[in-house]
């Protein structure tokens, strides 16, 4: 592993496509997560599809944020974990 981040100058996700099929979907699993966080993802894993789309633009507006929470999220991890091993190299290990 760490001679392939040797290998990177930068990274970064630029999008993130969450929706709740996807969500409902996703078997969730959080390291020493908190209740609150608990409790959303059994709620949210409750719905299906279908009825989150009879709900309307609030949903739309919650995944939309959801989607820019993540991108954040996974920005911010590769800026704390993997970035200070970038080397920007093509040196052989």
């Amino acid at each position: 592993m760490d001679s392939l981040l040797l290998r990177f100058k930068s990274a970064a996700v630029q999008t993130i496509a969450l929706d709740f099929d996807s969500i409902v979907g996703s078997d969730f699993s959080f390291h020493s997560s908190g209740s609150i966080i608990s409790a959303i993802t059994d709620a949210v894993a409750d719905f299906s599809a279908e009825e989150i789309n009879k709900k309307g633009d609030i949903y739309d507006t919650f995944t939309s944020n959801i989607n820019d929470q993540l991108l954040s999220v996974a920005n911010d991890y590769i800026d704390s974990k993997p970035k200070p091993s970038f080397g920007a190299t093509c040196v052989e290990a």
